[in-house]
């Protein structure tokens, strides 16, 4: 990767790591963001910090505009939440590859680079794009721009957005090329990012004989304890960003109201947030550093994305699982790097019958040895 430009405090080395996707013959490889919370356990303050890093740069630059935000799933449903909290009034909304039947659909495109290329977006409240004098699109990493111009041509289609409306791009990484930039800028697409960056893969630098995927689902394991907490709002049919982040913090401190002395205060801790449920689980995280519960906290979620393992120390991804979903049991879920933890909080909104998911999880963390596994749904 050669970097242009880099805001934050992060040496490059430090924040970004490159991996190879399992039978993916459109884009082989992918960057893993070691701060994003996403495919590698990390400090939730460090991951609040990246993603405030980049919704200051946002919010500086849209004063006094009615802005509605749209994180892109899986990856950036966090980034998304954390750069429209920071907008005053913002509405928040990400796309989903969820079926949804609590809200129209009104938009939906292919991401043809992903594992699960078909992306949708519902909304409650059309009113909230039609009326927003911006629309910013949150990414983890542009790397084409294909996507967002993609989305906007449905929307347009869709009759859900009008001609006067302006555009934003926010990323923690942007590798478009000079052309696509310049072709955003003709277009009137203003682009923030944290990082500038052009990146090439080095396929000489890992045999493929030394990766290695996981060959069936987990068996299950034992639970501690599985709880439900009332109050959810689901960005997935959009909210007020300043309502969902209270409704995350509620959700946070009602679990640990809940938990009591039941966790090991003189160990580590993790948060594992599952799939597009991320942004509760590192708002749960960042309360359990808040409090000091734990001298050690991390938190990461589970992914549709199958990523190859390697144990060389300079790879990313050390081991994986692969699981039973707990969104549906036609399809698999990941979830990487997993290691010893003395408490271990599983944090989900998937619908009831999550269970045989939530045990698949239970006997992949018993695997590492943890014992004291919770697992937490959020409900309406």
């Amino acid at each position: 990767m050669q970097v242009t430009h880099n805001k934050t405090t992060h040496l490059i080395d430090d924040l970004i790591r490159v991996a190879k996707r399992e039978n993916n013959s459109k884009r082989e490889y992918l960057l893993v963001n070691t701060a994003q919370a996403k495919h590698l356990p990390t400090s939730p303050g460090r991951a609040l910090g990246v993603f405030r890093d980049l919704a200051g740069d946002v919010a500086r630059a849209y004063s006094g505009e009615r802005i509605a935000v749209i994180g892109f799933a899986e990856t950036a449903t966090a980034i998304g939440a954390a750069v429209a909290e920071c907008l005053n009034g913002a509405y928040y909304l990400h796309t989903t590859r969820e079926n949804i039947v609590s809200a129209p659909l009104i938009a939906s495109f292919s991401e043809e680079h992903s594992h699960a290329v078909h992306q949708k977006l519902y909304c409650s409240d059309v009113s909230e794009l039609r009326l927003a004098d911006r629309i910013i699109f949150v990414e983890d990493e542009l790397t084409t721009g294909k996507t967002i111009l993609n989305f906007i041509a449905s929307l347009r289609e869709g009759g859900i957005i009008s001609a006067g409306q302006r555009f934003s791009t926010a990323s923690l990484i942007n590798a478009m090329s000079d052309e696509r930039l310049n072709e955003f800028a003709r277009l009137g697409i203003d682009c923030h990012h944290l990082i500038r960056a052009t990146y090439y893969h080095d396929r000489n630098r890992f045999s493929d004989n030394v990766f290695s995927a996981s060959p069936g689902h987990e068996p299950p394991g034992p639970l501690t304890d599985c709880l439900e907490i009332g109050g959810m709002l689901n960005p997935r049919i959009g909210v007020s960003a300043a309502g969902y982040s209270t409704a995350c913090l509620r959700f946070a401190t009602g679990i640990l109201a809940l938990l009591g002395d039941r966790l090991i205060r003189s160990g580590s801790t993790l948060v594992l947030g599952t799939e597009e449920f991320m942004f509760p689980a590192v708002v749960l995280g960042a309360e359990i550093e808040r409090q000091g519960i734990s001298p050690e906290v991390f938190v990461h979620a589970t992914t549709r994305s199958p990523i190859m393992a390697c144990c060389d120390e300079r790879y990313p991804i050390n081991n994986r699982h692969r699981l039973a979903s707990l969104y549906g049991v036609d399809r698999d879920t990941f979830v990487y790097n997993l290691r010893r933890y003395d408490n271990a909080i599983i944090v989900t909104d998937a619908e009831s019958d999550s269970s045989a998911g939530c045990a698949a999880l239970a006997g992949a963390l018993a695997c590492h040895g943890c014992g004291n596994i919770f697992a937490v749904r959020w409900t309406t």
